[in-house]
Formats: structure tokens, sequence, C-alpha cells
């Protein structure tokens, strides 16, 4: 289907080139406003890092339930200066191995069996466009992209080092709600009920719901669709307007998913007002500017 060229996307903040080597669809890297908070902060969903490695505060919680990829982080984080150099050696040494799809499979194969987050690395260097992808069971599921680590990961790799290395982080892996996040602002970036990205196959609308408890009551930004297509996430719009939030249209336009040209709608959520002058108070009242964010 061609692409209607007045449904490109289009993104309500300015953009940031600080991205990582953890390769997530939806990466909150592009998202410069959402960056401007220098109080302590915990990281709900820390994925690639797109947000809590660009973020203004020196003092974070980082959680993700993607144990390899918040050991790899670490490692990152702990490592001095020779540690560093030899991650990068293991990384070449060990992809430049693999030559074909059977040799990437093995240690795909290798990696779902020990979860080692060397070998992680490794397998998101090799595969379909360096992107996280696991199955229902667990595994690492992405398909062989015929690369390895090589000069431009490296590069996004020391840059990602250099950004956090002088910050306060700690490391969790497990829920959001074990989580000690008082005195935090609270930055989430779930995966979004009403999308079709291959990362979000087991979040569900009681997930949704408890999240949404969970922020109650607290500071917090949360990034999400509130729409895709014909589906609404009525449960996000109710939160909302329950809240009074303020609401900001952050990426709108058409998706670019294989057999998804659907029209979508991204937004951050606040109960802090956002630095720009447009914003959405949705009031209990306000039934037409509610409407105007679909």
């Amino acid at each position: 289907m061609k692409q209607d060229p007045s449904l490109r996307v289009k993104y309500a903040m300015k953009t940031i080139k600080k991205t990582c080597p953890f390769n997530y669809a939806g990466s909150k890297s592009q998202y410069i406003e959402l960056f401007d908070i220098d109080k302590p902060i915990a990281d709900l969903f820390g994925g690639g890092g797109g947000y809590w490695s660009n973020v203004k505060s020196h003092d974070i919680i980082v959680n993700d339930v993607c144990e390899p990829l918040i050991k790899f982080q670490k490692r990152i984080y702990n490592a001095d200066a020779n540690e560093f150099e030899s991650i990068i050696m293991f990384l070449y040494e060990t992809t430049k191995l693999v030559e074909t799809k059977e040799d990437y499979e093995k240690m795909r194969a290798l990696f779902n069996e020990k979860k080692d987050d060397m070998l992680f690395m490794c397998c998101l260097s090799c595969c379909t466009n360096n992107l996280i992808r696991f199955n229902l069971s667990g595994g690492f599921n992405q398909t062989w992209g015929q690369r390895k680590f090589n000069s431009s990961m490296e590069a996004k790799l020391r840059d990602f080092r250099a950004r956090i290395e002088n910050k306060k982080i700690q490391f969790h892996v497990g829920d959001f709600q074990q989580i000690d996040t008082t005195g935090r602002i609270l930055f989430a970036d779930p995966p979004y009920l009403i999308s079709s990205a291959g990362y979000n196959t087991s979040w569900t609308v009681a997930d949704e719901n408890r999240l949404y408890a969970f922020l109650k009551g607290k500071d917090f930004v949360l990034t999400n669709f509130l729409q895709r297509g014909e589906l609404k996430n009525t449960i996000l719009e109710n939160f909302i307007r329950d809240n009074n939030l303020y609401v900001k249209v952050v990426k709108e336009g058409q998706m670019k998913a294989q057999k998804d040209d659907s029209i979508f709608k991204e937004v951050a959520v606040s109960n802090l007002p956002f630095n720009t002058t447009q914003i959405f108070k949705v009031e209990e009242s306000s039934e037409v500017k509610i409407h105007t964010l679909f």
C-alpha cells in the first residue's frame, strides 16, 4: 500500500541521536523533552536504555524483566577500562565465527540454554535488525541477520558507557511493583497494549490496570499508544480523564511494521506539566478535548 504523504510520521518533540546498542522497537531516545528531569528517577521498563541513559538525572533505578539485558548493562556500567576493552574483544572474536544461519542458530540455542549475558549480546549483534525479541516461553527467537559485531555497534556501546559511567545506577530485574520508588519520579514505557510489536505478547489488560494503579498518587511520566487504527486504549483514556492528567501527543503517523499500515497516535502522559505549550489538560467534562487525542 502506497503511503499517503499527509500521514508521514510527525514528531511533536525535538529529536536527539543518543541511540543505544540494545535495539528495541519504540525506543524513547528521540523524545528530548522527556529527559529534562534532574531529580532521582526509576525507569520501570528500562529496556534498551533509550530513556535512562539520556535523562539528566544522575540517580537512577533501572528495572526490566529481561535478566540477560540488565546483566549486560550492569556489566558495562561496572567495568573498568581494561574490562570494557575485553568485552569489546570478546564480541568481535565470538561473532566473527558466525558465518551461516546454522552457526547463528547454534549460538542462539546455547544462549537460550545458558542465559549468559555475553552470549545474549553476541546474538543481538548477529540477529535481524539487532532487535531484541523473545517468544512466550522466554526464548530469544530473532532470526539471523547476516551480520556481526561491528564498528557501528562498538561506537554505540562506547557512547552508551560514556553516558552512564558517572551516574549512580541501581539495576533491578523483575516486576515493576517490586521496586522501592520512594522519592523518585517514575518513567513508564510499558509494552503497548494495542501495539502489534513482538515484545509485548505477554502484556495483558490486567497488567495495564495494575500499572496505572501503581502510578496513581506518584509523580510519573508515561508513554503509550492512545490509538492504532480502529483500536483505542480506553483504559488509558479513562486513567487520563479520571486523574486529570497532562497529555502530550509526541508522535503520530502511519505504522511501518509489516502488514500493518494503520494510523497511530502516541502520547506522553503525566501528573507534572511538560515543558511545552502544546499540552492537553483532560478535564472530567472535556469531551471535545479528549476526542482530539484520537
